[in-house]
């Protein structure tokens, strides 16, 4: 599977849902969710995965009204968080699902995962894939 594989299967989660997405240059961040309008406006030089399944979790989560990046919207707002948590949670189930090796640095990169929020990759990875070191023939975890 193709990183261009990754983006449409998780555009459809988000149109699944009745939104549209517009592809943009020139956004001054990776997406923003326009809950009236059901649209998110997505940045084609630096959304990622990760962000298209953080912007569907605003949308399943009823995330409306929020702050946004540019009166003080991020990780410490209680919605951000929740978002942040839920896509990587969504990711790594996803990652599992497809048998792929359970290795943070590289679920980090391909999806593009901020490195604020490695700590939680390596705290969810544990429960996500219900690893112990000898499970599933795995000797060791590359964390």
């Amino acid at each position: 599977m193709q990183y261009e594989d990754i983006v449409a299967m998780f555009s459809r989660d988000i149109e699944n849902q009745g939104y549209d997405i517009e592809w943009v240059f020139g956004l001054d961040v990776p997406a923003i969710t326009q809950h009236k309008r059901e649209l998110i406006i997505s940045s084609k030089e630096c959304c990622t995965p990760f962000y298209l399944q953080h912007e569907l979790i605003h949308i399943l989560f009823k995330h409306v009204g929020r702050l946004n990046a540019f009166n003080g919207n991020d990780e410490r707002n209680p919605n951000e968080a929740e978002a942040n948590k839920n896509a990587i949670f969504r990711i790594l189930t996803f990652h599992r699902d497809h048998n792929w090796e359970p290795n943070v640095q590289n679920i980090m990169e391909w999806y593009g995962i901020p490195s604020y929020l490695e700590n939680e990759v390596e705290c969810q990875i544990v429960d996500v894939y219900e690893f112990t070191p000898y499970d599933n023939g795995i000797q060791t975890m590359h964390i």
